[in-house]
This record gives C-alpha cells, sequence and structure tokens, in this order.
C-alpha cells in the first residue's frame, strides 16, 4: 500500500510522483553534486539535446535543467508537473504542491 493507503503509484500525491533524476554529464556536472530543485521529466529530451548540441524542437514543453547540472544552486523558478488521467494534474515547487 502506498501514500494514504492507496494502492499503487496511480495517485498525483507526493509520495507516489516522486522521483530521482541522475544526470551525468562529463565536464559539466561535478562528481558527488546534488540538487534539490525541482523539475519534472519533461526536461529529460531538452537536456539531452543540449548537451549533445542539438537544436531543441519548438514544440516541447520541457526546459533543459543544463543550468541546474553547471550550478545546483542556480535560480530556478519552474515547477514540476505530473499528470495523471485526463484533466488531472499535480504541480510542485520546492515550497508548495497543488494538486488539481
Amino acid at each position: 500500500m502506498g501514500e494514504k493507503q492507496h494502492w499503487r503509484k496511480f495517485t498525483l500525491w507526493e509520495e507516489a510522483t516522486r522521483a530521482p533524476l541522475f544526470f551525468v554529464a562529463p565536464g559539466v556536472t561535478k562528481a558527488g553534486s546534488t540538487c534539490g530543485r525541482t523539475v519534472d521529466f519533461m526536461s529529460i529530451y531538452p537536456t539531452l539535446c543540449e548537451l549533445c548540441g542539438l537544436e531543441i524542437s519548438k514544440h516541447n514543453e520541457g526546459v533543459s535543467v543544463v543550468p541546474l547540472l553547471k550550478d545546483p544552486a542556480a535560480a530556478w523558478d519552474r515547477p514540476a508537473l505530473t499528470t495523471h488521467g485526463k484533466d488531472n494534474h499535480g504541480i510542485r515547487t520546492e515550497r508548495w504542491r497543488y494538486i488539481r
């Protein structure tokens, strides 16, 4: 049983939506560094594109997290978005969570 005795991870609550995201980019990241900023998985594609020197598609909704890879303490004002089913969204910042 997961958070609030709910079966598996089919919710937008905190425990069900948190997942680690790891990047190791030679020449960009520092060994052993961590970042506590909130990001979502929509950032994977644009981050890999930027690291590889490829153009990021205009229709992509995610943003690259390369600035955070270079400096984990850099300013970051974007929330993490999670969607589960139709019209069910969770938005998470470092301080707040809103679920609709």
